[in-house]
């Protein structure tokens, strides 16, 4: 859950709103509120977190050049 936390983090310091997080949560496993996300599908999740920062690191890298 740390990790996920943290991932999250990084997401909003990168711009990312939260209703944008929420979405992308969602669209994943189908809650929003990590409380209530089932621990076997909290791996996923931050799998996809984990893509979504580096997507969008390689677009502040392409934004920065």
């Amino acid at each position: 859950m740390d990790k996920i936390k943290q991932q999250i983090q990084t997401l909003k310091e990168m711009g990312y709103q939260d209703f944008q997080l929420k979405k992308i949560c969602h669209d994943a496993v189908g809650e929003t509120k990590l409380d209530q996300i089932p621990p076997d599908k909290l791996d996923y999740l931050s799998k996809v977190l984990q893509s979504q920062v580096s997507f969008a690191q390689k677009c502040q890298q392409k934004f920065n050049k």
